[in-house]
């Protein structure tokens, strides 16, 4: 039987259970003994909702397979008995702890990674908007003789992009396609949200500086990354248009601040 004092260290200084305490109590269900237990102890649990939760959350995390070697002295456990529960229970609450460590971890991390996508899914819808069909069908037709292409297009400026990718994989290979058909197949790509596939189409536009597209395939090249959730290379390429004081200069700014 534990005396005032020791009854005392049962509780914090607010008044609450304290670690000792809550272990008791799971001693107790653990041996069903908790009519043993001190009357404060079980007038308090049985008023207070927030220790009451934390010996039921222990209690369910230890269960019955785990129990200390013996109980604890307060229901007749002897003093070598006694140094046994404790070096049990030590090694209990290191294991919890840990456990609950890598719990909390992985939480944050998936959390962080959800409002990572999440945010640059956000910012990809703010600022991605197909570029419009500026090439005439005659012209289109007078100097792609794919028609493949031309249905491809056709598709494009009716916003059929899912249907527009189709007929653009259609009329080639990405080696051989146009200027016109890489700039536009990427702008379907990524209004599809195939955004790898984007990527690796505005890639050849970016080694010609001649191309009619050159300036704007930068600029679609960096909402490319970011709709992949790349932040690094989104900001690489941002800082690039920046750079280069391009017509997109301000809109990178924008968006290179949100990102950072």
């Amino acid at each position: 039987m534990l005396n005032t004092s020791q009854t005392e260290k049962l509780f914090n200084v607010d008044g609450h259970l304290s670690e000792e305490g809550i272990a008791i109590w799971v001693d107790a269900l653990q041996y069903q003994k908790t009519g043993a237990l001190p009357e404060k102890v079980k007038e308090h649990v049985e008023n207070c909702a927030l220790c009451k939760s934390a010996v039921v959350e222990l209690y369910s995390v230890i269960g019955q397979e785990d129990r200390p070697l013996s109980e604890h002295p307060y229901f007749g456990g002897t003093d070598h008995q006694t140094r046994r529960a404790i070096k049990h229970d030590i090694k209990l609450w290191i294991k919890i702890a840990a456990s609950l460590l890598i719990l909390v971890s992985i939480a944050v991390a998936l959390l962080f990674q959800f409002w990572h996508t999440n945010n640059s899914g956000e910012l990809f819808a703010e600022y991605f908007s197909p570029y419009p069909n500026i090439v005439l069908k005659r012209n289109l037709v007078q100097e792609h003789q794919n028609k493949s292409f031309v249905t491809a297009m056709d598709h494009y400026n009716k916003g059929e992009f899912r249907s527009a990718t189709q007929y653009f994989e259609k009329s080639g290979q990405v080696e051989v396609l146009s200027d016109t058909a890489l700039f536009y197949y990427g702008n379907a790509s990524l209004a599809t949200g195939n955004a790898k596939q984007a990527i690796v189409l505005f890639g050849p536009l970016l080694t010609d500086s001649g191309s009619r597209f050159f300036r704007q395939a930068e600029w679609y090249y960096a909402l490319a990354y970011l709709s992949a959730d790349k932040p690094e290379q989104c900001l690489q390429q941002l800082k690039k248009l920046i750079d280069e004081d391009t017509h997109h200069k301000t809109e990178a700014l924008e968006l290179l601040r949100k990102i950072e």
